[in-house]
């Protein structure tokens, strides 16, 4: 690969001063920062509008962060030839990984990222005196990435401006200093200007031993936030905001009067006020001027825009979610969030490169220092689609006869493994009594509560146990398959 000089690196950094502009709009409208409050604009007779924001960028990008994941890696051990042992220590040592980098808070922060501004990077390292490896995320906005014709990522660029105060090298500095640094398959070659000083200083490359650029580029596709969708926020905030402007509008009202002289009337503005009387001569006549605005039509325009929001966002509207405590069923629930499930099953497979770019940085240090490293592996991501449990509960039993037990236990939201479920159910049943008909427990239990507290949770909670119970009771009595 030729040499990246640092007038290449600048280059290539001013041509993509445009994407990077994007992203800082994306964050800016996730932030709340929206073009509604840059506005500043007043109506015709001088007043400020309000500047409302109601925040929808955030709201899109919540639902999918909050809707994905874990992140998790499972080692493939059902093969002939391998070394479970073997394979088992590395996991435990990767595990210890994880938990000293707090992955799992990596991997939010990574995943906010990618939904905001595109994609999301993070950095390996090595402590040769302590031998640990670093993870560490950055602010995507400070780099760049180059790509040859094939794909293939040829260098990362950083580029970004120390302000005064900052620690840089152990030491607090004086001078803002502008840092670009070049990764390529062995070397890092950083450069240092000092307040935007004409020569730059370039500094001894430091070789990484990785054989591979140290720095994976995350995505998820892109953002969920696009151009259109941001300025349907826009139009929900300026209509909002009218509405709201109309109804302080209307109740600042102005007074006419007829037959009484104005300077008396300024002399005496406040005794009026206070004794809420004002004195009219014989044909004086006294009313309000007031706004008015139909509401109507911010009401329409209001519920077309979020409409338009959610659709594009591909998230449902939560407020119109049905009976949202627990009534909804199961197949309206699909139905609600089934475009955000089509959209995370396409992320899932982009986002699990990036998983799987961590583990090969990861194996090449490892290799490096002669550790074992983990070959063959499973990489899941979900997306953590809301259910009916109770529904579920309470027609798993139509399944009877169709399936076997322990592919009713799969279907079952909750059970996240089939067989241990199988085996605890096994264990359980020499402790555990046969408890009553479920609705009759559910009765007793409900009437128990309802005789200490009124309290809808603790309700719902008695009837889950209940349930449990009874379901419990059938898997014993019909026997485990």
């Amino acid at each position: 690969m030729p040499e990246i000089t640092i007038e290449t690196a600048l280059k290539i950094w001013d041509n993509s001063q445009s994407e990077r502009a994007d992203m800082l709009e994306r964050d800016n409208y996730y932030e709340g920062i929206q073009k509604i409050l840059e506005a500043q604009e007043p109506y015709a007779d001088g007043t400020k509008k309000a500047g409302i924001v109601t925040n929808w960028s955030a709201y899109v990008v919540n639902r999918f962060l909050g809707g994905i994941g874990p992140f998790q890696v499972t080692a493939r051990t059902q093969k002939d030839g391998v070394d479970a042992d073997a394979i088992a220590a590395t996991m435990e040592e990767l595990t210890a990984l994880w938990e000293r980098q707090n992955i799992a808070a990596l991997n939010d922060e990574l995943l906010l990222d990618c939904l905001v501004e595109g994609y999301g990077v993070e950095l390996h390292s090595f402590d040769a005196d302590s031998k640990q490896i670093e993870m560490t995320r950055y602010p995507p906005r400070e780099w760049v990435f180059v790509y040859d014709s094939t794909g293939t990522l040829v260098a990362a660029i950083r580029n970004v401006v120390l302000g005064v105060g900052t620690m840089h090298d152990g030491a607090l500095l004086e001078k803002s200093v502008r840092i670009v640094s070049v990764y390529d398959d062995k070397t890092i070659a950083t450069y240092t200007n000092t307040d935007d000083a004409k020569e730059w200083v370039t500094l001894p490359p430091q070789q990484h031993f990785y054989r591979q650029i140290p720095v994976i580029q995350w995505s998820c596709g892109g953002s969920v936030l696009s151009e259109a969708l941001m300025r349907q926020n826009d139009a929900y905030n300026s209509t909002d905001s009218m509405s709201i402007d109309a109804i302080y509008r209307e109740i600042d009202s102005i007074l006419t009067v007829i037959g009484l002289d104005a300077n008396w009337m300024k002399d005496n503005a406040q005794g009026v006020k206070d004794s809420r009387v004002l004195p009219l001569e014989e044909n004086g006549k006294a009313e309000l001027l007031i706004r008015t605005a139909d509401g109507q039509r911010f009401i329409d325009s209001i519920t077309r825009t979020r409409s338009q929001i959610h659709i594009m966002g591909e998230v449902p509207d939560v407020d119109r979610v049905v009976g949202a405590t627990g009534a909804t069923s199961g197949i309206a629930l699909k139905l609600m969030f089934l475009p955000m499930d089509q959209r995370v099953e396409a992320m899932i497979p982009i986002l699990q490169m990036g998983v799987r770019g961590r583990i090969d940085l990861i194996n090449a240090m490892r290799r490096k220092q002669g550790l074992a490293t983990l070959e063959d592996y499973d990489v899941t991501i979900r997306f953590r689609m809301p259910v009916n449990r109770i529904e579920e509960w309470q027609n798993i039993k139509e399944l009877d006869g169709i399936v076997s037990r322990s592919t009713q236990l799969t279907l079952l939201t909750d059970i996240d493994d089939a067989q241990v479920e199988l085996s605890n159910l096994e264990e359980e049943g020499a402790v555990r009594g046969e408890p009553d008909d479920a609705a009759a427990t559910i009765a007793d239990r409900t009437a128990t509560s309802d005789a200490k507290s009124v309290n809808l949770e603790a309700t719902i909670e008695e009837v889950v146990t209940a349930l449990s119970d009874a379901i419990t009771t059938r898997f014993l009595k019909d026997g485990v398959v």
